[in-house]
């Protein structure tokens, strides 16, 4: 099984380290740094939520994941609920 986890605003991918020390044993785990976040690529525009949304579902379909269960907090819980609602199909929980 496969678990995400979206980081709130100023946040990284990082910042879910102990927590997902918990789940790494018995899942594959994506934690990355969102648009404009920790290392990832900063452009001038794209930050609405259905932005974020693309990028994720760009990165899960090189992945090969179909369906994902998402975790998010603040920001990442917005972009979560954004991914679900355009992307139903896709989300597990």
């Amino acid at each position: 099984p496969k678990l995400v986890f979206l980081h709130g605003l100023m946040g990284f991918g990082a910042n879910w380290r102990k927590i997902v020390s918990d789940f790494e044993s018995e899942f594959q785990i994506l934690a990355y740094d969102q648009r404009g976040h920790g290392k990832s690529f900063q452009p001038l525009t794209g930050y609405a939520p259905e932005d974020y949304a693309m990028d994720l579902l760009k990165i899960i379909d090189d992945l090969g994941w179909e369906k994902i269960p998402l975790v998010g907090h603040s920001m990442g819980g917005r972009n979560a609920l954004s991914f679900a609602t355009q992307f139903p199909r896709r989300v597990i929980s």
